[in-house]
Protein backbone atom coordinates (compact mmCIF):
# COMPACT_ATOMS: atom_id res chain seq x y z
CA UNK A 1 0.00 0.00 0.00
CA UNK A 2 1.51 3.59 -0.83
CA UNK A 3 2.64 5.30 1.99
CA UNK A 4 0.86 8.52 0.18
CA UNK A 5 -2.49 7.58 0.62
CA UNK A 6 -4.09 7.20 3.72
CA UNK A 7 -5.07 3.94 5.34
CA UNK A 8 -7.23 2.48 7.98
CA UNK A 9 -6.38 -1.06 9.14
CA UNK A 10 -8.34 -2.75 11.72
CA UNK A 11 -8.13 -6.29 12.14
CA UNK A 12 -9.08 -7.04 16.06
CA UNK A 13 -6.66 -9.73 17.92
CA UNK A 14 -5.07 -10.57 14.67
CA UNK A 15 -2.43 -8.64 14.60
CA UNK A 16 0.08 -8.60 11.35
CA UNK A 17 3.58 -8.13 10.64
CA UNK A 18 3.74 -4.90 8.61
CA UNK A 19 6.95 -3.91 7.10
CA UNK A 20 8.36 -1.13 4.67
CA UNK A 21 9.45 -1.96 1.29
CA UNK A 22 10.37 0.25 -1.69
CA UNK A 23 8.30 2.88 -0.09
CA UNK A 24 5.03 0.68 0.19
CA UNK A 25 3.78 -0.48 3.71
CA UNK A 26 2.88 -4.22 3.66
CA UNK A 27 0.32 -6.30 5.89
CA UNK A 28 0.70 -10.12 6.74
CA UNK A 29 -1.78 -11.99 8.54
CA UNK A 30 -1.22 -15.60 9.54
CA UNK A 31 -4.07 -17.44 11.17
CA UNK A 32 -4.51 -20.94 11.62
CA UNK A 33 -7.55 -22.91 13.06
CA UNK A 34 -6.66 -26.67 13.04
CA UNK A 35 -9.73 -27.59 15.04
CA UNK A 36 -13.89 -26.83 14.52
CA UNK A 37 -14.99 -24.72 17.61
CA UNK A 38 -18.77 -26.02 18.81
CA UNK A 39 -21.36 -24.02 17.37
CA UNK A 40 -24.25 -22.77 20.00
CA UNK A 41 -26.75 -22.81 17.52
CA UNK A 42 -29.24 -20.76 19.75
CA UNK A 43 -26.48 -17.62 19.62
CA UNK A 44 -26.54 -18.28 16.09
CA UNK A 45 -30.16 -17.67 15.50
CA UNK A 46 -30.15 -14.93 17.53
CA UNK A 47 -27.29 -12.86 15.68
CA UNK A 48 -28.77 -13.89 12.52
CA UNK A 49 -29.04 -10.24 11.20
CA UNK A 50 -26.04 -8.90 13.75
CA UNK A 51 -22.80 -10.58 12.58
CA UNK A 52 -19.85 -9.22 13.61
CA UNK A 53 -17.49 -7.02 11.07
CA UNK A 54 -14.87 -8.80 9.51
CA UNK A 55 -11.93 -10.07 11.53
CA UNK A 56 -9.81 -7.69 8.85
CA UNK A 57 -10.86 -4.66 7.94
CA UNK A 58 -9.32 -1.95 5.44
CA UNK A 59 -10.38 1.35 4.22
CA UNK A 60 -9.55 4.31 2.63
CA UNK A 61 -12.17 6.76 4.01
CA UNK A 62 -11.16 8.96 7.13
CA UNK A 63 -14.71 9.25 8.25
CA UNK A 64 -18.18 8.66 7.23
CA UNK A 65 -19.18 12.11 5.84
CA UNK A 66 -16.36 11.13 3.10
CA UNK A 67 -18.20 7.38 2.30
CA UNK A 68 -22.04 9.84 2.43
CA UNK A 69 -20.04 12.42 -0.04
CA UNK A 70 -18.34 9.68 -2.10
CA UNK A 71 -21.78 7.88 -2.11
CA UNK A 72 -23.74 11.14 -3.19
CA UNK A 73 -21.33 11.82 -5.77
CA UNK A 74 -22.54 8.61 -7.29
CA UNK A 75 -26.53 9.04 -7.03
CA UNK A 76 -27.00 13.05 -7.46
CA UNK A 77 -27.48 13.15 -10.86
CA UNK A 78 -29.29 9.52 -11.39
CA UNK A 79 -31.99 10.85 -8.41
CA UNK A 80 -32.83 14.07 -10.29
CA UNK A 81 -36.60 13.67 -11.58
CA UNK A 82 -36.71 14.01 -15.02
CA UNK A 83 -39.77 15.63 -17.38
CA UNK A 84 -41.44 11.59 -17.66
CA UNK A 85 -41.12 11.17 -13.57
CA UNK A 86 -42.66 14.28 -12.62
CA UNK A 87 -45.44 13.49 -15.18
CA UNK A 88 -45.92 9.83 -13.70
CA UNK A 89 -45.92 11.56 -9.49
CA UNK A 90 -48.50 14.42 -10.61
CA UNK A 91 -50.94 11.56 -12.35
CA UNK A 92 -50.29 9.50 -9.29
CA UNK A 93 -51.00 11.68 -6.52
CA UNK A 94 -53.77 14.12 -8.30
CA UNK A 95 -56.33 13.12 -6.02
CA UNK A 96 -54.05 13.17 -2.99
CA UNK A 97 -54.88 15.56 0.02
CA UNK A 98 -52.02 15.39 2.22
CA UNK A 99 -48.06 14.66 2.29
CA UNK A 100 -48.54 11.38 4.00
CA UNK A 101 -51.29 10.29 1.01
CA UNK A 102 -48.71 11.12 -1.44
CA UNK A 103 -45.94 9.06 0.24
CA UNK A 104 -47.57 6.13 1.07
CA UNK A 105 -49.54 6.59 -2.92
CA UNK A 106 -46.14 6.67 -4.06
CA UNK A 107 -44.32 3.95 -1.73
CA UNK A 108 -47.07 1.60 -2.71
CA UNK A 109 -46.27 2.44 -6.86
CA UNK A 110 -42.56 1.52 -6.31
CA UNK A 111 -42.82 -0.99 -3.90
CA UNK A 112 -45.54 -3.38 -5.95
CA UNK A 113 -45.21 -2.17 -9.79
CA UNK A 114 -41.36 -2.34 -10.11
CA UNK A 115 -39.84 -6.39 -9.69
CA UNK A 116 -36.62 -6.67 -7.41
CA UNK A 117 -33.76 -7.41 -9.94
CA UNK A 118 -30.34 -6.90 -8.78
CA UNK A 119 -27.08 -7.11 -10.81
CA UNK A 120 -23.46 -6.34 -9.22
CA UNK A 121 -20.78 -5.51 -11.70
CA UNK A 122 -17.91 -3.18 -11.53
CA UNK A 123 -19.56 -0.02 -10.53
CA UNK A 124 -22.96 -1.10 -10.52
CA UNK A 125 -23.02 -2.57 -7.20
CA UNK A 126 -22.75 1.02 -5.74
CA UNK A 127 -24.08 3.46 -8.14
CA UNK A 128 -27.77 3.38 -9.17
CA UNK A 129 -29.25 3.63 -12.77
CA UNK A 130 -31.65 7.28 -13.36
CA UNK A 131 -35.35 7.02 -12.32
CA UNK A 132 -35.63 7.88 -15.54
CA UNK A 133 -33.85 4.39 -16.48
CA UNK A 134 -35.84 2.58 -13.74
CA UNK A 135 -39.48 4.02 -14.36
CA UNK A 136 -38.86 2.51 -18.36
CA UNK A 137 -37.40 -0.53 -17.43
CA UNK A 138 -39.97 -1.49 -14.21
CA UNK A 139 -37.27 -3.32 -12.28
CA UNK A 140 -34.09 -2.70 -10.51
CA UNK A 141 -32.28 -3.24 -6.92
CA UNK A 142 -32.99 -1.66 -4.28
CA UNK A 143 -30.72 1.29 -4.62
CA UNK A 144 -32.56 1.77 -7.84
CA UNK A 145 -36.02 1.77 -6.28
CA UNK A 146 -35.01 3.90 -3.54
CA UNK A 147 -33.95 6.58 -6.76
CA UNK A 148 -37.18 6.65 -8.29
CA UNK A 149 -38.99 6.83 -5.10
CA UNK A 150 -37.00 9.73 -4.05
CA UNK A 151 -37.47 11.24 -7.57
CA UNK A 152 -41.15 11.01 -7.19
CA UNK A 153 -41.11 12.31 -3.81
CA UNK A 154 -38.87 15.28 -4.88
CA UNK A 155 -41.43 16.00 -7.70
CA UNK A 156 -44.19 16.42 -5.70
CA UNK A 157 -42.25 18.53 -2.72
CA UNK A 158 -41.30 15.71 -0.14
CA UNK A 159 -37.89 15.67 0.30
CA UNK A 160 -35.57 11.99 1.44
CA UNK A 161 -32.54 10.47 1.43
CA UNK A 162 -30.69 7.24 0.67
CA UNK A 163 -30.13 5.21 3.65
CA UNK A 164 -27.24 2.71 3.38
CA UNK A 165 -27.68 -0.34 5.76
CA UNK A 166 -26.71 -3.68 6.31
CA UNK A 167 -29.19 -6.69 6.41
CA UNK A 168 -26.45 -9.26 7.48
CA UNK A 169 -24.25 -7.50 10.02
CA UNK A 170 -23.69 -4.56 12.83
CA UNK A 171 -21.59 -1.53 11.68
CA UNK A 172 -17.99 -1.09 13.32
CA UNK A 173 -18.01 2.69 13.46
CA UNK A 174 -14.22 2.38 13.71
CA UNK A 175 -13.78 1.86 9.80
CA UNK A 176 -15.89 3.93 7.44
CA UNK A 177 -16.20 2.10 4.05
CA UNK A 178 -18.91 1.47 1.86
CA UNK A 179 -18.29 -2.12 2.01
CA UNK A 180 -19.87 -2.53 5.48
CA UNK A 181 -23.27 -1.95 3.50
CA UNK A 182 -25.09 -4.02 1.38
CA UNK A 183 -28.77 -2.53 0.99
CA UNK A 184 -30.10 0.95 0.70
CA UNK A 185 -33.51 1.82 1.87
CA UNK A 186 -35.19 5.59 2.00
CA UNK A 187 -35.19 8.36 4.78
CA UNK A 188 -38.20 10.74 4.53
CA UNK A 189 -37.56 13.75 6.16
CA UNK A 190 -33.57 13.01 7.27
CA UNK A 191 -33.22 16.05 8.80
CA UNK A 192 -35.72 15.80 11.29
CA UNK A 193 -38.46 13.03 12.32
CA UNK A 194 -37.41 10.37 10.00
CA UNK A 195 -40.42 8.14 8.41
CA UNK A 196 -38.51 5.10 7.05
CA UNK A 197 -39.35 3.12 4.08
CA UNK A 198 -38.26 -0.27 2.31
CA UNK A 199 -39.40 -0.57 -1.28
CA UNK A 200 -37.40 -3.86 -1.62
CA UNK A 201 -39.69 -6.56 -0.36
CA UNK A 202 -42.20 -5.35 -3.23
CA UNK A 203 -44.90 -6.41 -0.58
CA UNK A 204 -44.37 -4.50 3.14
CA UNK A 205 -47.09 -2.36 4.58
CA UNK A 206 -46.05 1.59 4.56
CA UNK A 207 -43.47 2.26 6.85
CA UNK A 208 -42.75 -1.64 7.83
CA UNK A 209 -38.72 -2.23 7.92
CA UNK A 210 -38.22 -5.87 7.58
CA UNK A 211 -36.65 -7.31 10.75
CA UNK A 212 -32.62 -7.82 8.87
CA UNK A 213 -32.50 -4.13 9.03
CA UNK A 214 -34.28 -3.25 12.49
CA UNK A 215 -32.31 -2.38 15.06
CA UNK A 216 -28.95 -1.29 12.93
CA UNK A 217 -27.12 1.74 11.99
CA UNK A 218 -27.91 3.41 8.78
CA UNK A 219 -25.78 5.76 6.87
CA UNK A 220 -28.00 8.44 6.11
CA UNK A 221 -26.65 10.33 2.71
CA UNK A 222 -26.96 13.98 3.34
CA UNK A 223 -24.72 17.06 1.43
CA UNK A 224 -22.07 17.87 4.05
CA UNK A 225 -23.62 16.57 6.90
CA UNK A 226 -24.50 12.52 6.30
CA UNK A 227 -24.45 10.55 9.43
CA UNK A 228 -24.97 7.64 11.46
CA UNK A 229 -28.34 6.77 12.32
CA UNK A 230 -30.06 4.54 14.26
CA UNK A 231 -33.03 2.20 12.19
CA UNK A 232 -35.66 1.90 15.47
CA UNK A 233 -35.67 -1.74 16.01
CA UNK A 234 -39.37 -1.99 16.85
CA UNK A 235 -41.77 -2.06 13.57
CA UNK A 236 -44.10 0.68 13.25
CA UNK A 237 -46.46 -2.15 12.80
CA UNK A 238 -47.17 -4.65 16.02
CA UNK A 239 -46.73 -8.15 14.93
CA UNK A 240 -50.29 -9.89 15.31
CA UNK A 241 -51.97 -13.71 14.33
CA UNK A 242 -55.71 -14.28 15.14
CA UNK A 243 -57.96 -16.15 14.26
CA UNK A 244 -61.69 -16.37 14.72
CA UNK A 245 -63.94 -19.41 14.30
CA UNK A 246 -68.07 -19.20 14.21
CA UNK A 247 -69.91 -22.51 14.16
CA UNK A 248 -72.72 -24.47 14.33
CA UNK A 249 -73.50 -27.86 15.63
CA UNK A 250 -77.15 -29.52 14.09
CA UNK A 251 -78.74 -32.42 16.23
CA UNK A 252 -77.17 -34.93 13.82
CA UNK A 253 -73.79 -34.02 14.66
CA UNK A 254 -72.64 -32.51 11.71
CA UNK A 255 -70.65 -29.22 12.20
CA UNK A 256 -70.32 -26.26 10.13
CA UNK A 257 -67.33 -23.42 10.65
CA UNK A 258 -66.16 -20.40 9.11
CA UNK A 259 -62.73 -19.39 10.19
CA UNK A 260 -60.82 -16.24 9.48
CA UNK A 261 -56.74 -15.76 9.99
CA UNK A 262 -55.56 -12.44 10.63
CA UNK A 263 -51.93 -11.33 9.98
CA UNK A 264 -49.89 -8.00 10.63
CA UNK A 265 -46.58 -6.53 10.78
CA UNK A 266 -44.22 -9.31 10.25
CA UNK A 267 -46.47 -12.23 10.12
CA UNK A 268 -47.58 -10.54 7.05
CA UNK A 269 -45.14 -10.33 4.48
CA UNK A 270 -44.22 -14.18 3.64
CA UNK A 271 -47.84 -14.48 2.78
CA UNK A 272 -47.99 -11.27 0.93
CA UNK A 273 -44.60 -12.60 -0.90
CA UNK A 274 -46.38 -15.37 -1.81
CA UNK A 275 -49.39 -13.99 -3.50
CA UNK A 276 -47.05 -11.19 -4.99
CA UNK A 277 -45.29 -13.68 -7.29
CA UNK A 278 -48.33 -16.41 -7.98
CA UNK A 279 -51.24 -15.35 -10.36
CA UNK A 280 -54.45 -15.11 -8.49
CA UNK A 281 -56.16 -18.20 -9.52
CA UNK A 282 -53.31 -20.48 -7.57
CA UNK A 283 -53.43 -18.27 -4.30
CA UNK A 284 -55.59 -20.43 -2.74
CA UNK A 285 -53.44 -23.62 -3.83
CA UNK A 286 -50.88 -21.38 -2.42
CA UNK A 287 -52.48 -21.33 1.30
CA UNK A 288 -53.25 -24.86 1.43
CA UNK A 289 -49.33 -25.83 0.71
CA UNK A 290 -48.09 -23.39 3.43
CA UNK A 291 -50.74 -24.03 6.03
CA UNK A 292 -51.76 -27.73 5.75
CA UNK A 293 -53.68 -27.12 9.11
CA UNK A 294 -55.89 -24.50 6.95
CA UNK A 295 -59.53 -26.05 7.61
CA UNK A 296 -61.34 -26.49 4.40
CA UNK A 297 -60.94 -27.08 1.02
CA UNK A 298 -61.44 -23.52 -0.65
CA UNK A 299 -60.04 -20.74 1.63
CA UNK A 300 -60.84 -17.14 -0.03
CA UNK A 301 -58.60 -14.45 0.30
CA UNK A 302 -58.04 -10.61 1.02
CA UNK A 303 -54.38 -9.97 0.63
CA UNK A 304 -55.26 -7.01 -1.53
CA UNK A 305 -54.79 -3.83 0.28
CA UNK A 306 -51.60 -3.40 2.75
CA UNK A 307 -53.75 -0.97 4.94
CA UNK A 308 -55.07 -3.65 6.94
CA UNK A 309 -54.32 -6.92 8.38
CA UNK A 310 -54.05 -9.93 5.61
CA UNK A 311 -56.99 -11.70 6.27
CA UNK A 312 -57.92 -15.36 5.37
CA UNK A 313 -60.92 -16.68 4.99
CA UNK A 314 -62.31 -19.90 4.72
CA UNK A 315 -64.95 -22.62 5.79
CA UNK A 316 -65.46 -26.74 6.79
CA UNK A 317 -68.18 -28.85 7.33
CA UNK A 318 -67.75 -32.10 9.31
CA UNK A 319 -69.81 -34.91 9.98
CA UNK A 320 -67.21 -36.88 12.31
CA UNK A 321 -67.85 -34.61 15.80
CA UNK A 322 -67.77 -37.20 18.65
CA UNK A 323 -67.60 -37.02 22.11
CA UNK A 324 -69.67 -33.17 22.16
CA UNK A 325 -70.48 -32.50 25.79
CA UNK A 326 -73.97 -30.72 26.02
CA UNK A 327 -74.46 -27.75 28.25
CA UNK A 328 -74.67 -23.86 28.69
CA UNK A 329 -72.59 -21.87 26.52
CA UNK A 330 -70.99 -18.42 27.50
CA UNK A 331 -69.38 -15.59 25.08
CA UNK A 332 -67.04 -13.04 26.44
Amino acid sequence: MSGRNYVNVKSGDHKPEVRVENGRKIYLWKYAQLTRPEEDLKEKFARAFHRKPSDIQISSFRNWQEVGDWYNSLQQEKVSPSSAVRAKAEELTKDAKTEEEKARILYDFVSTRFRYIGVAFGIGRYQPHSAADVLDNSYGDCKDKHTLLAALLESVGIHSAPALVSSTSDIDQDVPSPGQFDHVITAVHPESSIVWLDTTSEVAPFGLILQAVRGKQALVVLPQHSKLTMVPAAPVLPGLQEVTTTGSLSEAGELQASFVQKYRGDYEVPFRSGFHRVPQPQWKELVQRSRKDMPGPSPMLWPQTRRKPLSLFSSATSTTVRNIQSGPTTSE
